[in-house]
């Protein structure tokens, strides 16, 4: 009895030492006063780009408008969040901030040039059709950016490939 419960606490502290090596998911983080998208996973707040509607409603209380999933508008649905300049496209799953956006980005890639997006996610896998815009494959899908005025005026994470994205454009 007594070598089962010697075991049983040895595989016990086994499991708790190996949890910590596992990468945790993003810190979810309620509400819209402290905004934060994160590039390089497509998260922001912790929410990502595939998201429900009722989810990021939890999250972020603060949007200025919905479009039902299945909508023939903008995208097929999304939540909208106009006076901080953020949106969540939920009905083709991604995450888009515009120069306005009221939070921080990572690596400062908002008014960023080409060769910052090009130093974190490689050279572009393509150009989309839409003038200016530029697309880098990512461990997530494709994160799409607008660039004009000196810099990235529009950053999307889509959990898309970046080929399904470029796609939409050339339609």
């Amino acid at each position: 009895m007594m070598r089962n419960l010697t075991i049983l606490f040895a595989l016990f502290a086994i499991a708790c030492a190996t949890t910590g090596q596992r990468s945790e998911a993003p810190r979810v983080r309620m509400g819209c006063e402290t905004l934060e998208f994160d590039a390089t996973t497509g998260h922001l707040n912790g929410l990502s780009p595939d998201v429900s509607q009722a989810r990021v409603g939890e999250v972020l209380p603060c949007s200025t408008g919905a479009t039902k999933d299945g909508s023939t508008f903008n995208y097929g649905g999304g939540v909208f969040f106009v006076k901080h300049d953020f949106f969540f496209y939920t009905g083709k799953d991604f995450i888009e901030i515009r120069a306005k956006f009221k939070g921080t980005v990572s690596n400062g890639l908002l008014g960023a040039q080409p060769a910052a997006f090009e130093k974190l996610f490689g050279a572009p896998t393509q150009s989309a059709k839409l003038r200016g815009t530029l697309l880098y494959s990512t461990d997530y899908g494709c994160l799409r950016a607008r660039f004009g005025g000196g810099g990235a005026t529009h950053i999307a994470a889509h959990r898309q490939t970046c080929d399904e994205v470029a796609g939409w454009y050339q339609g």
